[in-house]
């Protein structure tokens, strides 16, 4: 059984799941050579009456009965296993493991009779002693005796394995004749070529040939499910959409997961536009999956849609992009709940060129919107909505030149009862190069300020968000324009224009593309802290002192001498070794205040800070990073430079002095993160800002407690790394001015 990693869309957190799908589980004609498994027909009993060579195993809640069976096979002896009571474990015979080279291909097979479907498991021995299971795929009831057969790989480290032919339901199991022999090398395989275009993809698509070696399956088709349920998968030989046989999957009982017929994996053409048809009748609804391959065993999925429950025979119809690095592809029409699926007549056209796809360098299929969904023409291609929280967004995919950037269409949201959330339109994902940087830019017009973040999905599945914008309220058509960079890990990524209060956003002519930096004279980080908390002086000081280095510390001014921040004394003393920056008098978000209030915070901090300091403050960090049009205005009058938290790297071609772009650090954050960041900044000569906030031992501290908070063991880590990469450290207002001398 092949297992799936997970995917950042919230659907896909149940379809990466999907188990059971094998590249090949038919069974195969394996050649002759010699078995490892000592007494493998169980023949050979010991002093205990028992078979040599063999043991009992069984875990659970269930009652299970191991028989020394005289029914056999061959011979005089057979394995029996009889299941009852059962809710949930397993029980099996299992032969003594036996040693396996690591890397080497091996086959299995035995003969078995059962009631009920059964399944085939490896488990390998480690030289550590670690212990690890690979799932080789369930096994069809068969009243007379069958063989079943699976390969493995045995894994890096693995000593030893057995197999485990097993039961987990009530019913009865008995086996015999196990084997288990090295592969022989394979012959060489041509690869395999795609279906042209216009073609059916689909081996045996009406599913009326029976497999040669399994009467019970179709030939080129398997069944697979995963999860707690009761499924019994039949080739039907009558009530077919056309022809003689269908496909039924009927599930009577269900906690958790799912179950499927599908075809063995074809080759597809990446980037190429294919569309699936097949019909089915069910009880309940269904769902369509598509699984990819990149020909080296990593796998991802798309899904099609449900399929409505109908009690007649109904053809179902997607089309879809393969994507670009895909090899092979299988779809998979599966059941997930109490109900009766029928399938039958299949068929995956190549149509060729995809229409709506990426232009020239541009990574975003359909960027300006102006190809329909052939599923759906109320969307446009490769765009989706979604939204979260408490709030009633429109969508609206316009068809109006005048409502247009470009072309003649474009989309909107309108936003009305707006408590919390946001809403957005979003392109399909598009694979980059983690440790390196992408230009985004889209034409909007916005009644409120916006914000725009980019999902990058990690090798591992996991989801990571980047905040790169806050574009202001433009009544006419407005560019937005930023760099970033893609998290090292990272494997795709969509970008997220979104609203989050009430207004309305209307969006054209989305671009992505490769962007390589015009660098500085020499590569450059600077080390921010935020709020000014005590820590700075207890924790955050004498370890800056340590390495020699000078940071930034961004002050609130109306939170000095209160508890869990800077005493005055303290902020003197740090003063006289670091630069200090204004953080504003009461840390608001200064998009919420008037232009009154927001001016005072901006003004009166600075004021104060040069006064008890005496020496200038020069840069300022707006609060929560909320900034807009008139708020920069005002620091452009008074400071030489403000950052917030838009996160990228700063380079002489991109630089804007009042949307400093930086690096947050969070609990998170490790030492091997910012020797990353800090290689990028050197090999691109740009200029890195780190942002942190307290750092303090007691992680209950009420005051500092939160996901910004580091450890101070973290923070001396993090500045070894620094101070050992030879980068050139400079607080805020030394590097601003060397990078504005420089464009």
């Amino acid at each position: 059984m092949q297992h799936f990693k997970n995917s950042i869309i919230p659907y896909l957190l149940t379809l990466l799941l999907i188990a059971g799908i094998l590249p090949t589980n038919q069974l195969l004609a394996f050649a002759d050579t010699a078995n490892l498994i000592t007494n493998p027909s169980a023949e050979t009993a010991g002093s205990d009456g028992q078979p040599s060579g063999w043991a009992q195993g069984s875990w659970g809640n269930n009652t299970a009965s191991f028989t020394y069976d005289t029914t056999a096979h061959t011979g005089s002896h057979a394995l029996t296993v009889q299941m009852s009571n059962y809710s949930d474990g397993d029980a099996k015979w299992y032969f003594a493991p036996v040693a396996v080279t690591p890397g080497t291909i091996y086959n299995f097979s035995d003969y078995y009779k059962s009631t009920v479907s059964t399944t085939l498991t490896a488990q390998f021995t480690a030289s550590n002693g670690s212990v690890s299971y690979q799932d080789m795929g369930n096994v069809q009831a068969g009243a007379d005796w069958t063989p079943s057969t699976a390969s493995f790989t045995a894994p890096a480290n693995a000593q030893t394995v057995s197999i485990f032919h097993l039961i987990n339901c009530n019913g009865t199991l008995t086996t015999d004749d196990a084997s288990l022999t090295v592969a022989p090398p394979p012959a060489p395989v041509p690869a395999p070529t795609p279906q042209p275009v216009g073609s059916n993809s689909v081996p045996n698509p009406s599913v009326e040939t029976i497999s040669p070696t399994n009467p019970n399956n179709p030939d080129g088709w398997q069944t697979g499910k995963w999860g707690t349920n009761t499924t019994q998968f039949s080739y039907m030989s009558s009530g077919a959409e056309s022809g003689s046989r269908a496909l039924q999957v009927q599930t009577t009982a269900y906690t958790s997961g799912d179950a499927k017929w599908y075809f063995t994996p074809q080759p597809v053409v990446g980037s190429n536009q294919y569309v699936f048809s097949d019909y089915y009748k069910s009880t309940i609804n269904s769902n369509v999956v598509v699984q990819f391959d990149d020909g080296n065993g990593n796998y991802s999925y798309m899904n099609l849609g449900d399929a409505t429950a109908s009690a007649n025979w109904k053809q179902y119809t997607y089309v879809f992009n393969v994507p670009a690095n895909a090899k092979n592809a299988t779809v998979l029409h599966l059941i997930a709940g109490v109900g009766t699926l029928q399938t039958d007549n299949f068929s995956l056209i190549n149509q060729g060129t995809p229409i709506g796809g990426a232009v020239g360098n541009n990574l975003i299929a359909d960027a300006s919107f102006e190809t329909p969904n052939p599923n759906n023409n109320k969307l446009p291609y490769h765009w989706q909505t979604a939204k979260w929280g408490t709030n009633s967004p429109t969508f609206t995919y316009l068809n109006n030149a005048a409502s247009a950037h470009t072309g003649n269409y474009a989309v909107q949201i309108k936003m009305s009862n707006y408590t919390s959330g946001d809403a957005k339109w979003f392109n399909d994902p598009v694979p980059v190069t983690s440790d390196s940087q992408y230009r985004y830019s889209d034409w909007y017009q916005g009644t409120v300020q916006t914000q725009v973040y980019v999902a990058f999905t990690m090798a591992d599945g996991s989801s990571i968000y980047e905040l790169i914008g806050s574009p202001d309220v433009a009544t006419s058509w407005t560019q937005f324009s930023t760099t970033f960079t893609v998290p090292k890990g990272a494997v795709s990524m969509t970008a997220y224009h979104l609203i989050n209060r009430n207004g309305s956003l209307t969006l054209d002519d989305a671009s992505l593309t490769p962007y390589q930096p015009v660098g500085f004279n020499q590569a450059m980080v600077s080390i921010d802290f935020d709020d000014g908390y005590d820590t700075a002086y207890n924790y955050t000081l004498p370890l800056l002192q340590k390495y020699g280095l000078k940071s930034t510390q961004y002050i609130v001014s109306g939170f000095i001498d209160t508890p869990g921040y800077l005493s005055l004394s303290q902020l003197k003393t740090l003063a006289a070794t670091q630069e200090i920056g204004a953080h504003s008098i009461t840390h608001p978000n200064l998009t919420t205040e008037s232009q009154k209030q927001f001016t005072n915070e901006l003004t009166k901090s600075q004021t104060q800070l040069q006064q008890w300091t005496d020496q200038p403050v020069n840069t300022f960090a707006y609060p929560e990073g909320a900034y807009n049009n008139s708020i920069t205005s005002v620091a452009k009058q008074h400071y030489a430079g403000a950052r917030g938290v838009e996160v990228g790297l700063n380079s002489k071609d991109n630089l804007n002095p009042y949307d400093i772009k930086v690096q947050n650090i969070t609990s998170n954050t490790t030492a091997a993160d910012i020797a990353d960041w800090v290689a990028q900044a050197q090999a691109t000569n740009t200029w890195l800002v780190l942002v942190y906030h307290a750092v303090d031992p007691d992680p209950n501290n009420p005051v500092d407690s939160g996901p910004y908070t580091i450890t101070p063991d973290q923070l001396d880590s993090q500045l070894s790394v620094i101070k050992n990469s030879g980068i050139a450290v400079l607080p805020m207002s030394q590097a601003l001015a060397e990078a504005k001398s420089q464009q």
